[in-house]
């Protein structure tokens, strides 16, 4: 056996040579020319396929899909999808014509203050938003939409969702929106004290009620009430509590209907 190598020399097929038999095509070949076919499929909060004119599912699959969803939802521990958004909700504003359609100067800034969510005292936190507004250099004819436009800012947890839930356009003024915060949150201050007052052992009740006009504003007309005509017991200060906010509530609509409109007006 020699112990020279052999050189051995392999020739590959290419297109100059001149071989009878070509490499053949794939079986599946892209043809560049023709058109691609695309369907758009959307898809609902549970991740199923939602049916419509332009997501290529038949009418009768979407119904089968619809009843898939509600299955779905229906299985205890099963994550319950986000309701859809609108694509027009962020237009929709509680504030009422002209306060929504106004703009407010672009410095304006909302006070930095804590978030009020719904266990406090809801009158404490409209007089601190009041007194930090002042510190805004805002023009007199602009104050009373960013009065209105910044409290919404100052509200988190509960407060926050009750505002969520208010009906569109529905807020005409400042007062009206105080009055509406007023009413929803003062209840919930008074029983939300109530339930707490309720896990302390041996509570003395002259210290629960002192402990709650602590929390009370000095210059409101119930703080006075309180301390010349002290309540027995928790009840008796809800029960007040309720009669002040009924009354607020009935002077409140006396100013409105004894305010002068454009058609008493002299000319």
């Amino acid at each position: 056996m020699s112990s020279q190598s052999k050189n051995v020399s392999v020739s590959t097929p290419s297109s100059s040579s001149g071989l009878n038999n070509p490499i053949p095509p794939p079986l599946f070949q892209k043809n560049v020319n023709q058109p691609k076919k695309t369907i758009s499929v959307g898809f609902s909060g549970s991740g199923i396929p939602a049916g419509g004119p332009d997501t290529g599912i038949t009418p009768s699959m979407a119904k089968e899909l619809k009843k898939l969803r509600e299955m779905i939802s229906s299985v205890p521990g099963v994550v319950q999808p986000l309701p859809e958004m609108s694509a027009i909700s962020h237009r929709i504003s509680r504030l009422a014509p002209p306060i929504c359609d106004a703009e407010i100067p672009k410095r304006f800034q909302t006070p930095n203050m804590k978030l009020y969510d719904g266990t406090t005292d809801p009158e404490e936190h409209v007089a601190q938003y009041k007194e930090r507004m002042e510190i805004n250099l805002i023009p007199l004819d602009l104050k009373e939409v960013c009065l209105c436009k910044g409290f919404g800012s100052t509200l988190t947890g509960s407060a926050l969702k009750w505002l969520l839930n208010v009906p569109p356009y529905c807020i005409t003024s400042f007062a009206h929106f105080i009055n509406l915060f007023k009413n929803q949150f003062s209840c919930n201050y008074v029983n939300k004290f109530g339930r707490e007052s309720l896990d302390i052992p041996n509570l003395d009740i002259i210290t629960a009620v002192q402990a709650f006009n602590m929390g009370l504003r000095k210059d409101s007309q119930f703080y006075e009430d309180l301390v010349m005509n002290p309540c027995r017991n928790l009840d008796e200060v809800r029960n007040r509590a309720l009669r002040f906010i009924r009354l607020e509530d009935d002077k409140k609509i006396q100013q409105r209907m004894d305010a002068p409109t454009g058609y008493n007006q002299p000319n």
